[in-house]
């Protein structure tokens, strides 16, 4: 009777061990399965921002004299204003400013392909040589001084 239960005994331990075996091997494989999803879910959706981000076409004009900045969409997909940057080469310095917190208010952040938009926006700096736009998805547009008719 002694020898049957320690057969007995074995087989249980071996096939618990078998079972833990198992259930480690399980967890460790559906753990790596699900964070190469999550990771190629991730990638997938970069690709699409910058997808999106290379369809992006402003059209940034400035009227000095009018201190008036018109933005014209001329891309295929909707933008969104951010900032507006006014670059000062010669003190080294950069003004940054909300679009939606100039003058007049009432003007859209967000333009649809063919929309435009316009701000009073008056230099924070005589100096200053470049002002730039800064779309939601990171695109920088540099506004040029209008064409003379």
């Amino acid at each position: 009777m002694r020898r049957r239960r320690s057969t007995r005994t074995k087989a249980i331990s071996v096939m618990f061990m078998t079972f833990i075996a198992v259930s480690i091997l399980s967890t460790v494989f559906l753990t790596m399965y699900l964070y190469l999803i999550r990771e190629s879910t991730q990638a997938s959706e970069a690709e699409r921002l910058y997808a999106e981000a290379a369809q992006e076409r402003l059209k940034v004009i400035y009227y000095e004299s009018e201190s008036n900045l018109t933005v014209t969409n001329e891309g295929g997909i909707g933008v969104f204003i951010k900032y507006v940057i006014e670059i000062d080469n010669q003190s080294g310095k950069a003004y940054l400013t909300e679009w939606s917190s100039l003058n007049p208010v009432d003007q859209p952040s967000a333009l649809s392909p063919g929309e435009s938009a316009w701000k009073i926006y008056r230099k924070k700096s005589d100096t200053s040589e470049q002002i730039a736009i800064v779309t939601e998805r990171g695109s920088i547009f540099l506004a040029r001084p209008p064409v003379s008719g």
